[in-house]
């Protein structure tokens, strides 16, 4: 099960026939109403058309009548299940992996909130609903507990506050729990505590988009029960809303969505979000965030649909300014074409540095990375984007930069020598001063390159951390000459979240943070 912005369960917009449905719905091996206890198994199994997408909800039923009513009820989880795909999107997929017409998901181990739920899932909008009751666990062996204080006239019941983990390690994918009136919540748990662990209010239901949610989470790990885990809503100063689609028109949901810009000497400031069921996505920002600069909003869908499929959406905005409120429309292209060209250094074309070889455009761009051993390299483009401009980024010190303008897809030889600005002075090729870079992407999913110089040769160390402290993973730890380094991080285990990295060789030591959002 792929993890995403938070857990399981559902929506799609394609069906296969008219008549096609859901029959035959059976939770946890029965067909009746289930009853299980916090952080038991579920699991699920119905028939469908062959090869057909249904459509999966988890509704809690605030009123407690069987029935799902969208004026009171509470819709915790969408998502899509195709016929014979196990690889799932903002939910667990079909995991029998064949094409049969049979559904089979489970068993899952998961957190859900005491209360009574309804399960539906539907094919063309026809299906089923399955009731049940998730009762508390007798003796939780820990709590972690606070309170969510929502924008003045705000009701601070029924909102879905979940706590999950990287899905890599075994146990309970989640644990959640629901506000009273007083936005009071108490997450109860097992014994099963290894994290880390990310607290927020669900994405999947979070009734304030476009308001400022403070802090946007919290990450840790279970030692004991924990108090205090606050949130406060505020409304936002200024408003970016739109909508993400594909290139045939088709809403593109659960994608994740950018809106930042570049600091100065500080890396990159960046809001994310999801976009809902329909591809909508919200921004709310701060005050102190409005301060006349540019900003940039991308998107691109999550590892179950690359950048192989789609090509990333990218748009440049003007200032925004307090009280703005700003719709704009983003389209995901089909990644159908390729440029494809070769990097070099001086005329050198063989064992070279890798760099990040961008196409970009007023409305998409897409990445790759050169071979280092011949200095080849391929971008997926659209033939709807008739000229790209292509370029390279985290070159080697004293290189010139070269863009390579209006090219099409399709063009086969777009190569990029890159030459020194200054042969006199840099005949070695070595870095005049020790540096690290800011990592590019950033946010990045799941991988990312970190470069570094350095002037002398010295015993490295290049670490990266969590947001607690903990070491999450060693990149460098040896010796190294004197030169300019790119290193990739694949954080594909790792949760999302804010990381550090941090470069020691010698006395120079500096530290850089980059965001993992998946």
């Amino acid at each position: 099960m792929k993890q995403c912005t938070g857990i399981l369960l559902v929506f799609c917009f394609f069906t296969i026939g008219l008549h096609a449905q859901v029959t035959n719905l059976q939770v946890n091996g029965s067909s009746s109403p289930f009853t299980l206890t916090s952080g038991d198994s579920l699991s699920w199994s119905y028939d469908l058309s062959n090869g057909g997408t249904s459509i999966g909800e988890v509704w809690v039923d605030v009123n407690t009548n069987g029935a799902i009513d969208p004026q009171t009820d509470i819709r915790m989880f969408y998502f899509p299940i195709t016929d014979g795909v196990s690889d799932g999107d903002n939910g667990p997929g079909d995991m029998d992996g064949q094409v049969n017409g049979a559904i089979s998901v489970g068993p899952l181990p998961l957190g859900l909130a005491p209360a009574q739920y309804i399960m539906k899932f539907t094919e063309n909008n026809i299906g089923q609903t399955i009731t049940g009751t998730v009762a508390p666990l007798s003796s939780p062996l820990r709590t972690i507990s606070g309170k969510v204080t929502p924008p003045a006239g705000s009701n601070a019941d029924n909102i879905i506050i979940t706590m999950e983990r990287d899905n890599q390690i075994p146990g309970v994918f989640f644990w959640n729990a629901i506000t009273d009136v007083n936005g009071d919540f108490t997450v109860e748990t097992n014994a099963d505590t290894v994290g880390p662990w990310r607290l927020k209010i669900s994405t999947d239901q979070n009734p304030f988009p476009a308001a400022i949610i403070t802090p946007q989470s919290y990450e840790f790990y279970i030692t004991g029960n924990m108090t205090g885990k606050d949130f406060v809503v505020t409304n936002a100063a200024a408003k970016v809303v739109g909508l993400l689609k594909k290139e045939d028109g088709s809403p593109a949901p659960f994608a994740s969505v950018n809106l930042g810009y570049p600091i100065i000497n500080s890396g990159y400031f960046s809001y994310y979000a999801d976009t809902d069921a329909n591809g909508l996505f919200q921004f709310g920002i701060e005050t102190s965030r409005l301060t006349g600069q540019e900003w940039t909003l991308d998107a691109y869908l999550r590892s179950s649909e690359t950048t192989e499929n789609y090509i990333d959406a990218l748009l440049t905005l003007n200032p925004i300014n307090v009280g703005d409120s700003i719709y704009k429309v983003l389209t995901l292209y089909d990644a159908d074409a390729t440029i494809t060209g070769k990097v070099s250094f001086s005329g050198n074309s063989t064992n070279i540095q890798q760099i990040t070889i961008v196409a970009w455009t007023d409305s998409t761009q897409s990445l790759a990375f050169n071979n280092t051993t011949n200095g080849n390299y391929t971008l997926n483009v659209s033939s709807k984007i008739l000229a790209n401009n292509v370029f390279g980024i985290n070159l080697p010190q004293g290189y010139d930069q070269i863009t390579l303008h209006n090219v099409a897809p399709g063009t086969t030889n777009a190569d990029l020598n890159y030459l020194l600005t200054d042969v006199k002075d840099h005949t070695s090729n070595l870095p005049e001063s020790f540096s690290l870079s800011q990592n590019f992407p950033n946010p990045f999913n799941p991988s990312t390159i970190i470069s570094y110089s350095l002037p002398k040769s010295g015993y490295t160390t290049l670490k990266v951390f969590n947001i607690l402290g903990n070491e999450v993973a060693t990149l460098v730890n040896e010796d190294k000459a004197a030169g300019q380094y790119n290193v990739k991080f694949d954080a594909s285990n790792l949760p999302s979240g804010i990381y550090f990295y941090k470069i020691q060789s010698g006395s120079f030591v500096e530290t850089k943070k980059m965001i993992l959002l998946k």
